[in-house]
């Protein structure tokens, strides 16, 4: 039975079979339409057209029709239009873990990347590890301190001086402001402001710069911490699927065309990282915090007297 493909716009359609390959992954439309009406999506955009099939590959790229076993594979138009779907199916799982279409102009980008520097008959290194989040990566300098910032009253207990105070904690010197704790499931949002030497800073000591408000150092520390977000799971999904490509490739090589193309389990993606961005949950906690405010209002509308 021929596969029943569900595009962006809902509509659903049959696509014949490729020969020699399974039918395209299927999405979940729940969740797909879901992340489109966020909010915090809307300005995305869908990408509709140029999605990867079996026939988009075949009218737009080059592939061999045959291949010796053990011949070098230099390039993706050294694999057989088969081949060429089933490695698709490797940038398909990442599509499918961000929940986003992947497009014949996102396979020529991947394919370029497995080729980068690389063959079949090169050694394949190890997938890069996901880096740590790390504040200084994501804050923003947002103001000044407004005077020398009061010692810990363990400094003060230590005998050190107010004249003795640290020179990133003095008067005029910068202070950040960023993201440090978020979490989806519980939705708590932890905001942070800091010295240049990534210690805590009190707000009640900071001047902000011109044209800074309480609202635009949150929305510019959102965005920044959200293209650093993007960018550390980007380096890490894209470099185990690349991983993954290449060890299919290198069997491939191996074994010829005579055979159908087959993909082992154990070379498939594991451990694909989603991207967790601030907007959604500030804006999902912002929304629970305004019906508790609602909440509270009406609730505390009674005369309370002045003494018991």
């Amino acid at each position: 039975m021929n596969p029943i493909i569900i595009d962006d716009d809902g509509d659903a359609h049959l696509e014949a079979p490729p020969p020699r390959a399974p039918g395209p992954v299927r999405r979940d439309l729940g969740r797909a339409q879901e992340a489109r009406m966020h909010p915090y999506n809307q300005s995305q955009g869908v990408r509709n057209s140029n999605r990867i099939s079996f026939q988009t590959i075949q009218d737009t790229m080059s592939y061999t029709d045959h291949r010796q076993a053990n011949m070098m594979i230099r390039s993706g138009a050294d694999l057989t239009l088969t081949e060429l779907y089933e490695i698709s199916t490797i940038l398909q799982s990442l599509g499918l873990k961000m929940d986003t279409p992947a497009t014949t102009s996102d396979f020529e980008r991947f394919l370029a990347g497995v080729f980068d520097g690389w063959n079949s008959n090169t050694l394949i290194r190890a997938a890069d590890l996901l880096r740590p989040r790390q504040f200084v990566d994501t804050r923003i300098q947002v103001g000044i301190l407004s005077q020398n910032h009061p010692l810990s009253a363990q400094k003060i207990k230590a005998g050190v001086t107010p004249d003795e105070q640290k020179r990133e904690r003095r008067a005029g010197q910068p202070v950040y402001f960023g993201l440090v704790g978020l979490n989806s499931e519980t939705g708590v949002v932890d905001w942070a402001w800091r010295d240049k030497k990534n210690a805590a800073v009190n707000p009640q000591y900071v001047r902000l710069n011109h044209g800074q408000t309480s609202i635009t150092i949150r929305t510019q520390a959102m965005l920044q911490y959200d293209n650093v977000e993007r960018d550390r799971i980007r380096a890490f999904n894209s470099s185990l699927i690349t991983n993954c490509a290449r060890r299919i490739i290198q069997k491939w090589a191996q074994a010829g065309t005579a055979l159908d193309p087959f993909i082992d389990n154990i070379d498939r993606p594991f451990g694909l990282m989603s991207l967790q961005l601030s907007g959604p949950i500030v804006i999902a906690e912002g929304d629970r915090l305004i019906e508790a405010g609602r909440a509270y209002t009406a609730q505390s509308q009674t005369l309370h007297t002045l003494f018991r």
